[in-house]
């Protein structure tokens, strides 16, 4: 991998993993577009464990302050992404062979958005969970194992409609996204730990560094647009590129660059 598409790489998945427009989605697209095959597992890896320290720095004062509701609800809400991801696998890691499936992915993620801004709307919603409404919003984030469902957005859209406030619905996703993420990197780590290891140091540090300067930056842009009731703008980006794709991949003659999907 070169440095460059380890930059872009990286910046991509720094925007989209916090950015409701799904970050798997887009990895999908861009490996096919740049005619690579995927990362390595060691430099996803790392990027994934850029993206956890981006969270853990935005939300820092958060995590000192969390209640025990609040530790019980980001508990319970991991289970059902946890478990279902280690029941089916190899099925979550197929669904990635799919541009197809990506595109109407997208579609969901838009809708989610779309729904989202609407309940922003809403007045006088609740600053915490109970374990019962958490396990909603977990199973909401499972359906973020598809790729090209945004977990963000999808996470959101759940604390929302399960009574969240904006600012606490913001923050318990993106704290939610922490064991989601370390959970599937350890799984991936698993899996590195039977292959043999070469480190690109230059693709790891370029990608890294960009997945975590990124990360940081639509963290604070999601948190902004969430003040002003426009996730409709994500809805609409998703919803032309979900489109787009669909249309793409099912009425256009397929570009030799995907032919593997």
């Amino acid at each position: 991998m070169s440095w460059w598409q380890a930059l872009l790489l990286g910046v991509i998945q720094g925007v989209t993993e916090f950015l409701p427009i799904s970050s798997s989605g887009h990895l999908v697209l861009a490996q096919s577009l740049l005619a690579t095959p995927p990362a390595s597992l060691e430099f996803t890896i790392f990027v994934h464990l850029m993206t956890v320290i981006a969270v853990v720095v935005y939300f820092w004062s958060a995590l000192w302050r969390l209640s025990r509701q609040d530790v019980t609800a980001l508990v319970v809400a991991s289970v059902p992404v946890g478990v279902i991801g280690a029941l089916f696998s190899s099925l979550v890691i197929s669904l990635f062979a799919s541009v197809l499936l990506v595109g109407l992915a997208l579609v969901v993620t838009a809708l989610a958005n779309f729904l989202a801004d609407r309940l922003l709307a809403r007045p006088g919603r609740a600053a915490h969970l109970s374990w019962q409404s958490a396990a909603v919003v977990g199973f909401f984030q499972a359906l973020a194992l598809v790729p090209g469902v945004s977990r963000s957005g999808i996470t959101l859209l759940g604390s929302l409609q399960q009574g969240l406030d904006r600012t606490a619905a913001f923050r318990f996703a993106f704290l939610l996204s922490i064991p989601a993420i370390v959970g599937a990197t350890l799984f991936q780590v698993f899996e590195l730990a039977r292959q043999p290891i070469v480190l690109d140091w230059l693709a790891l540090g370029t990608g890294g560094l960009a997945a975590l300067v990124t990360g940081l930056a639509s963290l604070r842009l999601l948190e902004r647009v969430m003040l002003t009731a426009k996730l409709n703008w994500f809805g609409w980006y998703a919803l032309v590129l979900g489109v787009g794709v669909v249309l793409l991949v099912s009425t256009a003659p397929v570009p030799a660059v995907l032919e593997s999907f």
